[in-house]
């Protein structure tokens, strides 16, 4: 009975924690009025802001690997949901210099990158067959309902001010109450998944993708994945300027679109 309840309590967890995922989405709604309020600053750079949390997801999703070996996925998880927090805090009470905004934004990719890998591994860890694969469906489902939620409600707040955008990264804290008290505390069983060494193989052997845990088709996914994600990202900064320079509606037209 123990076991059942923690797999119900990890699962909501996961599905919780998911909907952050796609958040760096809800700056797209606010683009141009980040332009209005620092007309300094080029197209570019506003709409930079938005893809900037990818560079740090990139640089700590591959961290998070190794760290699990020394720190519990718990740790990790929930150091990352802080992280997306500290950016809906600081982007509400600092946000006079755009500067301060790729800070939040660093944040947030920061902590997003941290529990992005976590998010599958337990996934796979904890459940199986039908039963992994149904979840695995249901936090796609929940990435997509968190966009949703995000862009919709921060573009309706952001009418009554730009930076009020920021209140939707307290998305967060559901996530972070869930870590708390469901995920185990427990590090990444890395020997489960380590590949056999070929003792009678000759030692200058040339290492090939297998040879470090990696399957061919996972380049190929994710060839296929950068292509998609080239028009799903520059789609939403573009609309924002385009509908600001035509007039068209706010910045919750642009969340809602």
């Amino acid at each position: 009975m123990t076991d059942t309840i923690n797999k119900k309590g990890i699962r909501l967890t996961l599905l919780a924690i998911s909907l952050v995922q796609l958040g760096s989405l809800a700056i797209s709604s606010i683009i141009s009025s980040i332009l209005e309020s620092f007309p300094e600053f080029s197209q570019q750079t506003a709409q930079f802001l938005m893809t900037f949390p990818g560079i740090f997801i990139l640089i700590t999703s591959l961290m998070s690997a190794v760290l699990t070996r020394f720190i519990s996925q718990k740790k990790l998880t929930i150091l990352g949901l802080i992280l997306n927090i500290t950016t809906a805090v600081g982007g509400l009470l600092l946000h006079g210099n755009i500067i301060l905004l790729f800070v939040w934004a660093a944040s947030f990719g920061l902590g997003a990158g941290l529990w992005m890998p976590i998010i599958n591994a337990l996934a796979s860890r904890y459940f199986e067959g039908h039963e992994r694969a149904s979840l695995m469906g249901q936090i796609s489902s929940a990435q997509n309902i968190g966009a949703i939620f995000m862009t919709v409600v921060g573009g309706s707040l952001a009418v009554l001010s730009w930076h009020y955008v920021y209140f939707v990264y307290f998305i967060a804290v559901p996530g972070l109450v869930l870590a708390v008290i469901f995920l185990p505390d427990a590090k990444a069983d890395t020997k489960k998944h380590a590949h056999p060494v070929d003792t009678n193989q000759p030692s200058h052997k040339k290492l090939n993708l297998k040879d470090l845990g990696i399957d061919g088709r996972v380049i190929l996914f994710s060839a296929i994945q950068f292509f998609f994600s080239l028009p799903y990202n520059s789609g939403p900064a573009n609309f924002s300027l385009l509908l600001g320079e035509q007039g068209i509606g706010n910045s919750s037209t642009v969340g809602i679109l």
